[in-house]
């Protein structure tokens, strides 16, 4: 399902339980859909975090704020700098959370990254890494 048609659902009322296959993440429930064979065209949602943590059945929140909260494969390009393997291994990891190719970075050092996905952190990151040490 795109942004779009979800979108039109959840303007009828319907919740995003009802639109999509909740599954359990950790200690919450989560949507999972499946890695697309061509991430950098793909406009289906592929990921939904902690559906009670980010209010996403509160009627009171407004439609517009819930929909940034569906997740398409470019929105993990978007966190990874376009690397698709970073890309793919950080909707795997997600399990709760909004993607953050932080969570990555936390679990493994430049060297690990250079050898699987091509480049270090620094080199897919360095400007942001020293906005973001200031």
């Amino acid at each position: 399902m795109k942004r779009n048609e979800a979108k039109k659902l959840l303007l009828e009322g319907k919740k995003i339980g009802e639109i999509f296959d909740l599954i359990p993440g950790q200690d919450c429930m989560i949507y999972k859909g499946k890695w697309p064979d061509d991430p950098e065209v793909s406009d289906e949602i592929i990921y939904i975090p902690d559906i009670d943590l980010n209010d996403l059945e509160d009627d009171d929140v407004p439609v517009s704020e819930k929909l940034g909260f569906l997740y398409t494969a470019k929105d993990f390009l978007n966190q990874t700098g376009g690397n698709v393997p970073a890309a793919k291994d950080l909707f795997h990891f997600a399990d709760w959370q909004n993607p953050d190719v932080q969570d990555l970075m936390d679990c493994m050092d430049d060297k690990e990254a250079k050898e699987i996905y091509g480049h270090t952190w620094e080199e897919m990151f360095g400007s942001q890494m020293k906005e973001a040490a200031k």
